[in-house]
């Protein structure tokens, strides 16, 4: 029985966890562990299931966009955002993914 996952993380995403202070690298941390150790996502939603797109959601209004990769368990993290740019990260989001995958 599969409890965690692998997660891998994109240039863009690794640029964009340097600029979050402190506590919020602690949170996104303590989050991606949670899904590494025994896939537990929280708050989360599909974005475009055709390219199986997700975002993790947080009450503060950040995001974080990510590729789960279907029949394994891994994850590709894209980037991260806040929800007012929400529109805007997500046609990003694709561009880093169709990026990746092609």
């Amino acid at each position: 029985m599969q409890t965690g996952y692998v997660i891998g993380k994109s240039p863009e995403y690794q640029s964009w966890i340097t600029s979050q202070n402190e506590k919020s690298i602690i949170q996104i941390e303590y989050r991606l562990n949670a899904i590494a150790r025994n896939g537990h996502f929280g708050d989360h939603k599909p974005i475009d299931k055709l390219c199986n797109l997700w975002e993790l959601r947080w009450k503060n209004g950040r995001r974080i966009y990510y590729h789960q990769y279907r029949m394994a368990a891994k994850v590709f993290l894209l980037m991260g955002g806040k929800k007012n740019d929400q529109k805007k990260d997500i046609r990003k989001a694709k561009n880093i993914l169709k990026k990746y995958l092609s």
